[in-house]
């Protein structure tokens, strides 16, 4: 369920950039977050990187190349995102 957290998170940021954290909000971003900071400042950051094959649409022997469509995932933790109960239950 990590890649529902994923998405909701790629597609959500222009949404909820700037908005106050409260009860009400799914997921919020504080005023002061900056996304070119790491999350961890002075540890290490865990980064998960995954590539998922989904479809290999062409292979053409003359010019030597593959067509394909593949998915890259990137998984990582960032403890100034707040994630309420709801959102909770889906990971």
């Amino acid at each position: 369920m990590k890649s529902v957290v994923v998405l909701l998170l790629t597609i959500l940021p222009p949404l909820i950039s700037g908005k106050k954290c409260s009860a009400g909000n799914a997921i919020c971003l504080p005023d002061n977050y900056s996304k070119q900071e790491l999350p961890l400042k002075g540890q290490q950051n865990r980064v998960e990187i995954g590539t998922e094959l989904e479809e290999i649409s062409k292979i053409d022997d003359k010019s030597h190349s593959i067509s394909m469509l593949a998915k890259l995932t990137v998984l990582w933790k960032d403890p100034r995102i707040n994630i309420n109960e709801v959102i909770s239950r889906l990971m």
